[in-house]
């Protein structure tokens, strides 16, 4: 057969004072007397005994206005969460524990808004336990609310992504293969071999001339080889390409 050179490419897809003065005889004697406006206002007695200049003076105090500061109280904070569990098991989600009330602590715990995939239990200690439907595997959320003892409320998404068991191999991952070739008639289509361990490619997959990609669903984790190789009008088949490596 003809010989064929090629390459292979894998990929995934924030106060004012005024003072008077006047004259007068003998001894004085001040006396205060208050008014109504908080104003102080001295006044004199005259005896015959007084010699000398007398004066009244008058001290005007303007009223004074005491204001007290009005403290206004923090609103608690509820922040967003983002848990995940696999399929047909439950997850405990501590939604309380990213949250902050610093005025007052949180006295209840609602949920306002129910998911569509799953069920909900609110424990007494303020954690959510999340029950996926049997058999669902994809996102799912839920919104809560908390109140503090001020009546203060706030509120927060939680987002919950269930997916496949991995370790129990009920996972399956597309992964796309495609490489390149210089054309030719001769060609009648390509083997794609796939293998759990390098060098060995117990999987064989035809791909038609016109095609130069391939989409396998893999459900092993861990490492998976792939080769190519070319098959002529007459049957003959090419050495193997460069192997490649996806890692799951």
């Amino acid at each position: 057969m003809s010989s064929y050179s090629y390459n292979t490419f894998f990929a995934l897809s924030l106060l004012a004072a005024t003072a008077l003065t006047g004259c007068g005889t003998d001894s004085v004697t001040l006396q205060s007397v208050s008014t109504s406006n908080s104003s102080v206002i001295d006044t004199q007695a005259v005896d015959n005994s007084f010699v000398g200049e007398s004066g009244v003076s008058t001290v005007t105090s303007n009223p004074v206005e005491i204001s007290t500061p009005v403290v206004e109280k923090s609103a608690p904070e509820a922040n967003p969460d983002f848990v995940s569990t696999t399929k047909n098991a439950n997850v405990v989600i501590p939604v309380l524990e990213n949250d902050n009330s610093p005025d007052a602590e949180i006295v209840r715990l609602d949920i306002i808004s129910w998911p569509n995939a799953g069920e909900l239990v609110v424990e007494a200690n303020g954690s959510v336990i999340y029950s996926p439907h049997a058999g669902f595997e994809g996102s799912d959320s839920f919104v809560y609310q908390i109140e503090d003892e001020n009546g203060e409320i706030a509120s927060a998404l939680v987002d919950i992504r269930v997916s496949c068991d991995a370790q129990a191999g009920e996972c399956s991952y597309p992964v796309r293969l495609s490489w390149s070739i210089e054309k030719s008639d001769d060609v009648t289509g390509y083997y794609v071999y796939h293998g759990l361990n390098s060098g060995d490619y117990p999987d064989r997959h035809w791909v038609p001339n016109l095609e130069t990609v391939f989409e396998i669903e893999l459900a092993d984790l861990g490492s998976h080889f792939f080769v190519v190789t070319v098959v002529d009008k007459d049957g003959q088949e090419s050495g193997y390409s460069k192997e490649a490596i996806i890692v799951l």
